[in-house]
């Protein structure tokens, strides 16, 4: 598995973990829209801004990794497989999300800002404005 499959896999299964598959997806529209946005960055530098997604700047991502062998849990397989597809280009988004949040446990600035809202499972996805 390459690094960016990796990195992006373990973001996915972080922000989405116990979300519906459409919940990873979006997580992953998210991540592909960004890349868009900023072609010049690697996989790498996207997805491990402690500024945008939470599970980078404390412990949630080693919590979840440390949780149940990933050979054993499907959730992993649907994040790998979404990363494989972010990384080969096969990606489709669901929609111009770039931000998300989850209602119930941060209540960020920008929230109010967020355009084309869609609520899925747990977490609330939209676009900033730029």
């Amino acid at each position: 598995m390459s690094a960016a499959v990796l990195v992006l896999a373990l973001t996915i299964l972080v922000e989405a973990r116990g979300e519906p598959l459409r919940g990873k997806m979006a997580v992953a529209t998210v991540l592909h829209n960004e890349k868009e946005a900023h072609p010049d960055k690697d996989w790498k530098t996207i997805t491990t801004n402690p500024n945008r997604y939470s599970c980078w700047r404390d412990s949630e991502l080693m919590k979840a990794v440390g949780e149940e062998e990933a050979d054993e849990d499907s959730e992993w397989w649907d994040c790998v497989n979404l990363a494989q597809q972010l990384v080969h280009g096969d990606f489709k988004p669901l929609g111009p999300w770039t931000h998300y949040f989850n209602p119930d446990k941060a209540d960020p600035f920008w929230g109010p800002m967020l355009k084309d809202q869609e609520r899925i499972d747990h977490h609330l996805f939209g676009r900033l404005e730029e």
